[in-house]
């Protein structure tokens, strides 16, 4: 059986389309299913929206998207679970071609590929296509380089029940998907990849992704978790742990002095990150693995601190005339 997990607060939006999307997938699959909608302490109709399908309802006081996803596994029944998240849907097939992956493989991770955008496209069943395996090390590495359709992220993926059993997402913290796969992978030994598309992943400006907030400074936390968990178990690693480093540090700085309200607080946070920048970009500069972009903040950041803001704040201006 094969657990589907869909956090949901809130989520009223997108919830149907979200729905109909999983309810056709396992309807069409030779795979049994059962679908488990966690709701996150919905104020709006979220609840109602779910309750017009076959799914099961959980709900819990507000507690964020990893204690919902946490709380859903521990209700499951399945021996693979799958996450979808109530804004995104999930694409005809998944189901059936990730489980023949997983299975064909003997891999406890199968991964498909995503579709971006602000509209899910009518999508027609696809044949599995044949994939390749990649060693747990390896899924890690090319994820960190930002450099592989395989995403650092829960959805799109097909998870063995057994990994719960010792990794599950870190409650309270944001950026819970970049916190857990790389520690999943690594426990896993191999992960299978397709390019079959499985998964539709919105893009809409109303995302946690797209909205600067308190949360969106979790990522320093997590790209810090994660230079020290590899650099003690896997120091192979470490470049690739240090370059997403490097690049979570100069995202947030960017944000944060493209911010119109500079507080106490923010300026510490962008101290910090100029702390990290610095001591990351030479790193990143000779590390032949690093992105273009990140080569292209390092460089600039030679600079120094105050020339390289007043740069970036004319060029901001600028693209806002």
């Amino acid at each position: 059986m094969v657990s589907i997990v869909i956090p949901a607060y809130n989520a009223e939006t997108y919830l149907d389309e979200c729905l109909r999307s999983v309810e056709a997938c396992v309807a069409d699959s030779r795979t049994d299913c059962e679908v488990i909608v966690v709701d996150d302490g919905s104020t709006d109709s979220t609840v109602t929206i779910a309750g017009r399908y076959n799914v099961r309802i959980v709900s819990q006081p507000n507690s964020g998207l990893s204690a919902a996803r946490n709380a859903g596994i521990r209700v499951s029944c399945g021996e693979w679970l799958m996450f979808v998240d109530a804004d995104d849907c999930l694409l005809p097939g998944a189901v059936d071609n990730l489980v023949d992956l997983a299975t064909a493989t003997k891999c406890r991770v199968a991964a498909g590929r995503c579709i971006k955008g602000s509209d899910c496209p009518a999508f027609t069943k696809q044949s599995l296509i044949p994939g390749q395996v990649l060693s747990g090390p390896t899924a890690v590495e090319q994820t960190l380089y930002q450099q592989t359709p395989l995403l650092g992220s829960a959805w799109g993926k097909l998870w063995t029940r057994d990994i719960f059993a010792t990794e599950l997402f870190t409650d309270g913290l944001y950026y819970e998907d970049l916190d857990f796969f790389y520690r999943a992978f690594l426990l896993c030994g191999a992960v299978a990849v397709t390019d079959t598309p499985v998964y539709f992943y919105r893009q809409h400006q109303t995302s946690f992704i797209h909205v600067f907030s308190p949360h969106t400074t979790d990522v320093l936390k997590v790209t810090e978790r994660m230079e020290g968990y590899l650099s003690q178990s896997y120091p192979a690693l470490l470049p690739a742990a240090l370059d997403r480093r490097f690049s979570a540090n100069f995202n947030i700085f960017n944000r944060i002095i493209s911010e119109t309200r500079m507080n106490t607080d923010l300026g510490l946070i962008a101290d910090a990150c100029w702390k990290q920048v610095k001591r990351l970009r030479w790193r990143t500069l000779l590390n032949p693995r690093s992105r273009a972009k990140n080569k292209l903040g390092a460089l600039t950041s030679m600079s120094g601190r105050s020339i390289y803001t007043f740069i970036f704040k004319r060029l901001l201006n600028t693209r806002h005339l």
